[in-house]
């Protein structure tokens, strides 16, 4: 993909990130955050292609830190789950410090910045049944905003399907 491309894709997703943020205050009531992943089959990591306007200082140092390199999915308990679990389509937490299988090694600091949330496999299909469907992930959390299997993760849902045309 060339570089004016590549750019043109991530105004784009980082606008969906900030849509998607918005619409994810109002139906939790509290202050969450979106980012876009992306996945690579090859190499089984995954980067953050955009985040949300609202994003704060320390996560994009997370993500500057890992600018360049993909973060193995392995690390982080959510997108195994999803990319390792045929029947997993989404994950929603509301308490991801309490839950005992939670983990994520590519950011220890996690804590401190959410406790909550909601992801969405980005894919070329609503039931992604293969690693290879899987292109990337939305990902919304809060630190205290709700989440629930209702029609707020149908809506991220269909986003996602709309997000992975510029990952193909």
């Amino acid at each position: 993909m060339d570089r004016e491309l590549l750019q043109a894709n991530g105004s784009c997703l980082q606008a969906v990130a900030n849509r998607l943020a918005s619409m994810a205050n109002m139906y939790t009531g509290r202050y969450c955050h979106v980012s876009i992943k992306v996945f690579s089959h090859h190499s089984g990591g995954i980067r953050t292609f955009a985040r949300d306007d609202t994003t704060t200082d320390p996560r994009q140092k997370v993500d500057e830190a890992y600018e360049n390199e993909l973060r193995p999915y392995k690390t982080n308990y959510v997108f195994k789950k999803i990319i390792e679990d045929k029947d997993c389509y989404y994950f929603i937490s509301n308490n991801l410090r309490g839950d005992k299988h939670y983990f994520n090694d590519s950011n220890k600091d996690w804590p401190e910045f959410y406790n909550r949330c909601l992801v969405v496999p980005v894919a070329n299909t609503l039931e992604p049944s293969r690693e290879s469907d899987i292109l990337g992930f939305i990902c919304i959390d809060s630190k205290n905003g709700r989440f629930e299997n209702d029609y707020f993760l149908s809506i991220v849902m269909i986003v996602s399907r709309f997000v992975a045309v510029p990952f193909q």
